[in-house]
């Protein structure tokens, strides 16, 4: 009965206090159901407080206890240790709020200044301490002038030993105010070239192209140059020397260094790129190329894809970079293709098979190769142009486009195969986009290679019109078949009629491309 009479006493004061605890549990619940239904910064803030929360119910829960049993009446001291804990929690819970609402939504997303992490800790340190000094002075009555002075000893010590972390941790504070860099950006400090990966209260992290972490205390970035890459505008121009020999006229050169970098992938295409010819030589002309780029991580690979293309487009054009007049060397040029070789090739081409081969010889002279690399554009759909190409080795991709733009036909071509024969002999602009696949190696013949020999025969003019209207044969029995039906004899006489008038318009348009008068 003793037994049964402690326990009903104790609950009947315990009961009280359960009953209060549940009510905060519940506050808990409503206000982490509230969040969920609100937008992302009170989420935020809920997320935060919420281990404050459970602190401040604990104390409270337990203090309520203390306050109702008898065994604990007159512990003031307890008393006065649960009152701190609450208090500390409340007065956090405040302060933290105050600091979100400040920080993350009126910095942040108001005034769209984002303040470093390493501010809002600092901040939220110092309020700790205030609230734990308010609090050990105004419930326990405690001398907290110690604390905010201390001996000059103990000073001088704590100053001594932390020098180079207060140093760092100031440094870091001027350069999150001063703001030099941030997060990726590509910085350059001494030797040290790389992308910023992490900033805090002592160093500063930077991964260079080697994939190689370099930190650096914030008191060396504080007193050093640093150059950064990425700010105020992601635009970074990258310069290229090159040197060609004397007899090439600047105004050639400068075009053709223009146009080889604007080629390279990642060059900025709307900026054009600046070409200064810079010094006469020993053995060589200087130019200098100037042009853009936005990714600065790249800046390597740009600038390497820049210096390949104007050795594609030196090599195309005969323009050489000459040796450096200390060395001797014999040179020999070598033909690329001997004439029999060319003979051979061009005379597999369908307009040229029954050209005399005397003619094909001429020709074959007048060959010049030229060295494409992979991704480059050898013609563009649309385009004037006046060369024609044969394949030597490599792989190319056609594309034609319709009137939106749009591709509706890709083809390959391999070694053997040729492209542009209606432009160089009529004048049409290209009729398709061809790309190198691979490393190219093509055979060109422009407009005045086939003019001479044009003019010298009688027939050839007619002979291929003839022969490039008759690979349009099969097309026109497909699209009459489809159209209507009629008999094979009609078809073969429509057919035939279309082929003669298709060859009638090319003769035409050859004759009045290359000026042929003929009775």
């Amino acid at each position: 009965m003793v037994v049964l009479e402690a326990v009903n006493r104790y609950l009947q004061y315990i009961f009280p206090g359960l009953t209060v605890l549940v009510r905060l549990l519940l506050c808990v619940f409503l206000l982490d159901k509230i969040a969920e239904w609100s937008d992302q910064s009170v989420k935020s803030v809920n997320k935060k407080i919420k281990p404050l929360w459970w602190g401040f119910i604990a104390f409270f829960t337990v203090w309520w206890l203390v306050l109702d049993l008898p065994e604990f009446r007159g512990q003031d001291q307890l008393v006065n240790v649960l009152w701190a804990g609450i208090f500390f929690f409340l007065w956090l819970m405040v302060m933290d709020v105050l600091s979100i609402l400040f920080f993350d939504e009126y910095m942040g997303r108001i005034r769209g200044v984002g303040v470093p992490q390493i501010i809002a800790n600092l901040f939220r340190g110092i309020y700790v301490l205030v609230i734990i000094l308010g609090i050990l002075s105004g419930m326990f009555r405690y001398d907290v002038r110690p604390f905010l002075t201390g001996s000059a000893i103990l000073t001088a010590i704590i100053g001594l030993a932390l020098q180079d972390t207060m140093g760092n941790l100031i440094s870091g504070l001027a350069l999150h105010l001063s703001r030099p860099f941030n997060l990726h950006h590509w910085i350059r400090f001494g030797d040290v070239e790389g992308e910023v990966v992490k900033i805090d209260w002592r160093a500063t992290t930077i991964k260079t192209r080697e994939e190689d972490y370099i930190t650096i205390p914030n008191s060396n970035l504080a007193k050093g140059e640093i150059i950064n890459f990425s700010t105020p505008t992601v635009l970074h121009a990258v310069s290229i020397t090159v040197g060609v020999r004397y007899e090439y006229p600047p105004y050639k050169v400068i075009n053709i260094l223009r146009g080889a970098v604007l080629s390279a992938e990642g060059v900025e295409r709307e900026i054009t790129p600046a070409v200064f010819l810079e010094k006469y030589d020993n053995f060589s002309v200087n130019y200098r190329v100037r042009f853009f780029m936005k990714d600065y991580s790249r800046y390597p690979d740009v600038k390497s894809r820049a210096i390949e293309r104007i050795w594609y487009y030196f090599k195309r054009e005969g323009i050489e970079i000459p040796f450096p007049i200390q060395d001797v060397y014999i040179r020999k040029e070598i033909c690329e293709c001997d004439e029999d070789y060319m003979v051979g090739i061009l005379s597999n081409i369908d307009f040229l098979q029954d050209v005399d081969e005397g003619i094909l010889r001429e020709i074959s002279r007048r060959v010049k190769v030229l060295i494409y690399e992979k991704g480059e554009t050898v013609i563009n759909q649309g385009d004037e142009g006046d060369t024609f190409f044969i394949i030597k080795s490599g792989t190319a991709i056609v594309m034609v486009r319709d009137k939106k733009g749009e591709t509706f036909l890709t083809q390959d071509l391999s070694g053997g195969d040729f492209f542009g024969e209606i432009s160089v002999l009529t004048g049409e602009p290209r009729s398709a986009t061809v790309i190198a696949k691979t490393e190219l190696e093509l055979l060109a013949l422009n407009k005045g290679d086939f003019e001479t020999v044009l003019k010298k025969s009688q027939d050839l003019d007619a002979m291929i019109s003839k022969k490039i209207a008759a690979r349009q044969q099969h097309n026109f029995e497909e699209m009459i078949k489809a159209e209507r039906r009629i008999s094979e004899q009609e078809t073969r006489q429509e057919v035939q009629e279309k082929v003669e008038n298709l060859s009638q318009q090319i003769l035409e348009k050859i004759r009045k491309f290359f000026f042929i008068r003929k009775k």
